[in-house]
């Protein structure tokens, strides 16, 4: 479980030339869904979807999940584990977060309907100056886009961006995940 601020910076990726996370980096099948987040509300201290329970949250967490005037719910399987995640955007590289792992069970009884999703093989790869970036490879109707995200603590300094990124898309809010989403899965 995580709940908290969210800090990041995305890149496009060069993927035509040398490609060392494919050689050196933990690798994750990821179907992400980005469901009705309307349907997201607070029972007394328990996040539901609808009708269906999905987790409580602490005190902190009900605060937090207040402030913010949208959310945006996704429901990944990460490896055939199910993790919930909202995020509230505070600016370009920040966000609020709250994020948890739920059962197969309540995430199949989510997913009854088509929602804008995006398959990705996530690769984790460590550079020299062990900083941790997340490399996304793009599958179905996004194949061949390689995005390469990192996340930083407040005032940390990130280190060399590698030479396989390109232009940062950290500020363009069409390169979101949820916007990808939208952009290619067909309508509702």
């Amino acid at each position: 479980m995580t709940a908290g601020i969210e800090r990041e910076r995305r890149f496009l990726v060069d993927g035509r030339h040398d490609q060392p996370w494919r050689r050196q980096s933990e690798k994750v099948e990821i179907h992400q869904y980005y469901i009705d987040s309307d349907q997201i509300h607070l029972v007394e201290n328990t996040l539901c979807y609808g009708h269906q329970s999905l987790t409580e949250l602490s005190e902190a967490e009900q605060e937090m999940f207040q402030i913010p005037p949208r959310w945006v719910f996704r429901l990944r399987c990460w490896n055939g584990n199910y993790i919930i995640t909202g995020k509230a955007k505070i600016s370009s590289e920040s966000a609020y977060e709250l994020e948890r792992s739920i059962s197969e069970e309540i995430a199949t009884r989510i997913l009854t309907k088509d929602f804008p999703a995006v398959h990705k093989i996530r690769y984790i790869f460590q550079t020299s100056e062990q900083k941790t970036w997340e490399i996304d490879e793009y599958e179905g109707r996004l194949a061949g886009l390689i995005l390469a995200e990192i996340e930083f603590a407040e005032g940390e300094d990130i280190g060399q961006i590698p030479e396989w990124c390109s232009m940062e898309i950290t500020h363009l809010k069409g390169w979101s995940n949820s916007e990808l989403a939208q952009m290619v899965s067909p309508p509702l």
